[in-house]
């Protein structure tokens, strides 16, 4: 008799163990057979959740976002794909722009305004500025002037003319410019 109980007891302790997953995988499996039925249940009767997750707010409504998605997404010809190229294009030199700017120092901006100014400038009137600009800033102490425009030169914001005695901005360097003033930034340091 004490066998019959010992294994009763070990029979139920092993039900009551594997209960819990039993469970969940028969909720899961009947979720999954059942999901489409499930899914227009849903659609019908339930049109917006909303709650907190993580400390943000958040709200889905299922007609709007049911609406956004019937609606197929058109393409206009050719004219539209060119659009949106420009607006991919401009997007990547705004991002080329912004990379620049984050390695670029104030002396070096300083630099391609006063191109700007002249158009081109011969290497001796810009290795004067860059001797000034060495003289102020101690940064620059150990770098040659080839160093100091090489950043200009590796972007293509500037161009070496004539056996390197002149410099010119290039469209890119004006642009560069005109980029950083449009969007008012400050002026960087060194």
């Amino acid at each position: 008799m004490a066998v019959y109980l010992e294994l009763y007891r070990l029979t139920l302790d092993f039900l009551y163990k594997i209960s819990g997953p039993m469970i969940a995988i028969a909720i899961i499996g009947l979720i999954f057979k059942y999901r489409k039925e499930l899914a227009n249940f849903i659609s019908k009767n339930i049109s917006k959740i909303s709650g907190k997750v993580a400390g943000q707010d958040f709200e889905i409504d299922f007609n709007k976002l049911k609406e956004s998605q019937s609606e197929p997404v058109k393409i206009d010809s050719a004219k539209n794909m060119s659009k949106e190229n420009s607006e991919v294009e401009q997007l990547k030199k705004q991002l080329e722009f912004e990379k620049i700017y984050s390695i670029i120092f104030g002396s070096q901006i300083e630099l391609l305004k006063r191109l700007r100014a002249n158009k081109k400038d011969f290497a001796t009137e810009l290795l004067f500025f860059y001797t000034v600009t060495r003289s102020e800033f101690n940064i620059y102490e150990s770098w040659s002037f080839e160093e100091f425009i090489q950043i200009l030169v590796q972007n293509n914001l500037v161009n070496i003319h004539s056996n390197g005695a002149e410099i010119k901005i290039t469209e890119k360097g004006l642009d560069f410019l005109r980029y950083i003033e449009e969007n008012n930034y400050n002026d960087r340091l060194f």
